[in-house]
Order: structure tokens, then sequence, then C-alpha cells
């Protein structure tokens, strides 16, 4: 629910009548509470406006409009695009019981739905939703500032919410989304380049050297030690962030293909919700064997940072010290000014390899990181190709090994 954070009555109108202002966003709302048939219902809608007089004047106008509406029995809506909402929340809470999303993206859908577009389609019948009152909403999104890249996910929304309306027959198609004002741009993923991830690494194992003799460490003195370990075991194995803050020892095996030692991980659970298996490289399995499998370790301990059991948190410490250890090697962002995070790890493993293998063999990157030969010549491939052969050479003559 929104944080009301200031309320106005309305002169000479019903105490049921109010604007009101929440957190999200600065213009003015009118709500009515009415009863229709025995059945209390809250009216709202935007005045868009951040005047006060000139909300209270559309208030006015609302609350009479719905009065008139009530008398000719017309606000009595039974396929509310709300309860379509909740058609769609109770089956991401099953499908989330049943493995087949992740509790992120429920509460990312359900935020979405309370955020920005209940407000808006709510209370309207999802029958009369047609394109002019989607490219409306579009408007809306737009005045509050919303990335093209945002106002698609939530066009993305509504069609999911309107697809429940379609399945329960209640409407015979979906209307026409206005996808050609939608203009995408593809940026490329924030990733650390060869120069400034030797910066990195060198900070990193300088760190952990120097508290490997600390006796009492703090729990971010805790973190730092491990940060080197972690920065390599990312670069080399194309895990995501969610992906490695579930990484136990089970599901790591040592194998050897061609007379090379890798090491082949299987997790339950990924962004794309399957069960996942992937092969790292060599650099991954040498610095696992060294310092990750630790003589006391059991197989159900987490590789990283297993002493707090707060996956969620764990991760989220982990990008914290990882962002301040990126400030203190002068690698804070990118060239285009987007602050590093640990999912730049994964953004910098994936242009690392197609780099050292000169954008060939995208069906078998895909297949290990889990992700599409499309999204890979989209976002990597196609910002990469103007300096492959500069970055080839820097990884080249900067192998990790040597700093292990």
């Amino acid at each position: 629910m929104k944080t009301i954070y200031e309320k106005v009555k309305i002169p000479s109108l019903p105490t049921a009548v109010s604007l009101i202002k929440t957190k999200y966003s600065p213009v003015w709302y009118v709500t009515v509470f009415m009863v229709i048939d025995k059945k209390k219902k809250v009216f709202k809608k935007s005045t868009r406006t951040e005047q006060k007089s000139t909300a209270i004047k559309f208030a006015r106008e609302y609350y009479e409009e719905i009065i008139l509406k009530k008398n000719d029995r017309t606000l009595i809506i039974t396929n509310p695009f709300s309860k379509f909402c909740d058609d769609l929340l109770k089956e991401n809470k099953r499908d989330v019981l049943d493995n087949k999303t992740s509790e992120d993206d429920y509460k990312i859908t359900k935020n979405r739905i309370e955020n920005y577009l209940l407000e808006f389609f709510g209370d309207k019948d999802v029958s009369t939703i047609d394109y002019s009152m989607l490219s409306e909403y579009v408007d809306v999104l737009r005045k509050r500032k919303l990335s093209d890249n945002t106002i698609k996910k939530y066009l993305i929304t509504i069609r999911k919410v309107l697809k429940q309306a379609l399945r329960q027959k209640v409407i015979s198609q979906l209307p026409v989304f206005p996808n050609e004002r939608i203009k995408i741009k593809d940026n490329p993923k924030s990733w650390i380049r060869p120069d400034e991830l030797k910066k990195l690494y060198s900070y990193t194992n300088n760190l952990r050297k120097d508290l490997s003799i600390q006796s009492k460490k703090t729990k971010t003195e805790m973190i730092q030690e491990e940060m080197y370990d972690f920065i390599v075991f990312m670069i080399h194995s194309f895990l995501r962030p969610s992906e490695v803050k579930l990484l136990q020892h089970r599901h790591i095996e040592v194998r050897k293909y061609n007379n090379v030692e890798q090491l082949n991980l299987s997790l339950e659970k990924s962004k794309t919700n399957r069960r996942i298996t992937s092969t790292t490289t060599d650099v991954a399995c040498e610095i696992y064997k060294k310092r990750l499998l630790k003589n006391d370790s059991k197989k159900d301990d987490y590789v990283f940072i297993n002493w707090l059991s707060n996956r969620d948190y764990a991760i989220d410490e982990i990008n914290r010290v990882f962002k301040d250890c990126c400030k203190e090697s002068n690698c804070e962002t990118d060239i285009f000014g987007t602050l590093h995070t640990t999912y730049s790890l994964r953004h910098t493993s994936l242009c690392n390899h197609i780099i050292q293998n000169e954008g060939s063999n995208l069906y078998t990157l895909s297949l290990n990181s889990r992700t599409s030969v499309q999204m890979l010549e989209r976002f990597y491939l196609s910002h990469l190709q103007s300096n492959m052969k500069e970055f080839a050479v820097q990884l080249q003559s900067r192998q990790i090994k040597e700093i292990i």
C-alpha cells in the first residue's frame, strides 16, 4: 500500500471525498468512498496537477460525474482491472511455490501493480481498455520521467493482467499496444575492462594477504578477505550474483576435460528458474581447490560468506564491499559512468570470453551462461568489435593465474 503523506478535505463536499498525495507522485489524486448495492467502493483518479486549487476543481467535477453514473447504474463494473491483477498475483504466487518463478519476480510484479497500475486502471472495466487508453498511460509514465525500458516493462505487466481476462473469456482479444512509441536503446552492459580489472585484482589480493594474518576481524573485513577469490571465481564461472549466493559445495564437481581440471556446477534455481549445469574455466577450479574448498567444508556449506545464513543479505553485503573495493582501486564506473556492481563481474566474464574467442562460437557460450545468442550479439558483441584486438592483447598479457 502507498504511504499517504498529505490529505485534504474539500469544502462543501462530503467527507468521503478528499485529495491525497503519496510519496510516489507529486500530483494530487482524488478519492471517493461510496456504497453501491450495499458494497463499499473506492474511486480514485489522478488530477494530473500539483496545484491544489486546480485539483479541488477537478475533484468537484469528478464527484459530480460519479454521482451521475451512480444514478444511471453505470458504476457497477463487473470486470475491473484490479480483479485480474489479483488473479495474476495469485497465479504468480502458486508459480513461486511450484518453483516456476522466483519470489523476487513475484515482488517486482506486485510492486508494479500497486505503485503505478492500479491508480490508473484499477476501477476500469477491462473491456474498455484500448489503444488510446494505453497510449495515454504511456504519456503519464513519461511525465514521471520513467525510461522507455521501464515503460515497456509496465506494458508487459498490463498484457499479463489482460491475458487473465482473456483466459476467463471476459474479453475476446487483447487490445493493440502502443509498442511503436517505445524506443529501446541497446546500451552495452557495464563490464570491467582489462586494465581496470588488473587494478581491482591487485587491490583485493593485497587486501586478502593483509587480512589473512589479522586475528580479529570485523564483518566487513571478513568479506574483504574473501573478495579477491569471489571476483576471480565470478569472472571464470559466468554465474549471476543471484546464483552464486546459493552456491554450495554439493553443487560443485571437479572434472577433467582434455587433461584440464574444471568445475561442473549444478544449481537447482537460477534467473531462468530451471536447474542449471555449467562449466567453469580451469582458473575457477584452481582457486576453488586452493582456497575455497577447506578441510572442514561440509557439502551444505555455502562457498562464499558461509557464516551469513540469510543469503539475500549475504549477497547485498558482498555487493556493498565490492563497490567499496572498486572505488578504492579507481574503477568505480564504466566509461559511460555506470556504477559497477557484482553483476558487472558476469558481464566481464562474458566480454572476456567473447574477446578471447574473437566473437566466435557464441552458441556454446550462450548455453554455458544460460542466455541467448541474440542477447550476446545485441549487448556484448556489437559493442566490443571495434576494440576486439586491443582488449585481446591486454587479456593475453595479464594472465589471472600470475596474481593467484
